[in-house]
């Protein structure tokens, strides 16, 4: 069954170091909620991270497939190439169908008051070839709609822009940076 998107669907969409389904279908996620990203040392590009996108979608939806696309869009609002093979431009613009499913419960909770539950994980271990200085997020859509709504923006910058960095590229914080 392939529906669209209703008002009764939910995203949540962040960034973290890293992240991972496991065998339940549980994400774990490790180093979640930032949005500044230095560049990394090695390679030319920003330091690794994850793209996480969580669906939940209201009853009933089991065997969904939802039509999604993610980009990653630069200041202006256009979409970002990376190098590719052969040196080609290749667009960060990721369609992909998202099945979404209930979770199993035992037969005295009803499949029509469960939530359907999706997730995309993205892992960029080698990081990003991005512009240090720019402002860029990922946009997520079900059915061409979400834009903005559903986004991660971030900004890129050198380490030595950042006053204290992580081993991972991403700054760190004390409770006074952070206004707790």
């Amino acid at each position: 069954m392939t529906v669209g998107i209703t008002h009764n669907t939910f995203v949540s969409i962040f960034l973290a170091d890293f992240a991972n389904a496991d065998p339940a279908g549980k994400v774990n996620v490790i180093g979640a909620g930032w949005h500044v990203v230095a560049m990394s040392d090695i390679g030319g590009g920003t330091a690794p991270h994850a793209l996480v996108v969580l669906i939940s979608v209201a009853p009933p939806a089991d065997d969904v497939e939802l039509s999604t696309r993610l980009t990653l869009r630069d200041s202006g609002g256009d979409v970002v190439a990376v190098p590719g093979a052969g040196g080609k431009p290749q667009f960060l613009d990721l369609p992909q169908v998202v099945k979404v499913g209930i979770p199993k419960a035992d037969e005295s909770v009803a499949a029509a008051d469960l939530w359907g539950q999706g997730k995309i994980i993205v892992n960029l271990p080698g990081g990003l070839p991005l512009n240090p200085g720019e402002q860029y997020e990922w946009v997520f859509e079900i059915d061409g709609v979400g834009g903005t709504r559903w986004a991660a923006p971030f900004l890129v910058l050198q380490p030595s822009q950042l006053a204290t960095v992580d081993d991972a590229g991403h700054p760190t914080y004390t409770q006074g940076d952070i206004g707790v």
